[in-house]
């Protein structure tokens, strides 16, 4: 994982040299009560938590780029084709994430594994061609970021 300007060099680097031919989003990952892990089971088995994500999001083959930010919240850059819907690419990662969740959630049985993902004003943003556009947003667990840079 990248620290935090790194990230935000290389997102604006992608960004910057868009293709036609393919759409970006943020997506941000955030551990719910992620402190019970370390409660729990330790300093070591939250970092062993955390890593194991590290190696999840880089194994993705959409995730362009990633960082570990605020201890258990992750935000990536995504890329995928032009054309997927983008209601498709949120119960993807709702499917990773609970597929992740099922997997770890084995070493850590007193806790209740979830993510959440960032909602952002009811509304979701895609950033494709230089342009930002927007549409309602419905009920859906999983929001899409606006915009790079952060600041």
């Amino acid at each position: 994982m990248y620290p935090y300007e790194s990230f935000l060099q290389e997102s604006n680097q992608i960004l910057q040299n868009l293709s036609d031919d393919f759409a970006y989003y943020l997506l941000y990952l955030d551990f719910t009560d992620f402190q019970m892990v370390n409660h729990f089971y330790g300093m070591e088995a939250g970092d062993s938590l955390l890593r194991a994500m590290e190696e999840a999001l880089k194994r993705d083959p959409q995730v362009r780029t990633c960082v570990n930010i605020f201890s258990d919240q992750f935000l990536c850059l995504i890329q995928t084709e032009k054309d997927v819907d983008v209601e498709k690419i949120i119960i993807s990662y709702q499917q990773r994430s609970r597929l992740f969740l099922e997997e770890q959630g084995t070493n850590y049985p007193l806790c209740t594994l979830k993510l959440r993902y960032l909602q952002s004003n009811r509304r979701k943003h895609k950033i494709c061609g230089g342009r930002r556009q927007s549409g309602a947003q419905g009920g859906e667990e999983a929001r899409l970021l606006k915009g790079i840079p952060l600041q």
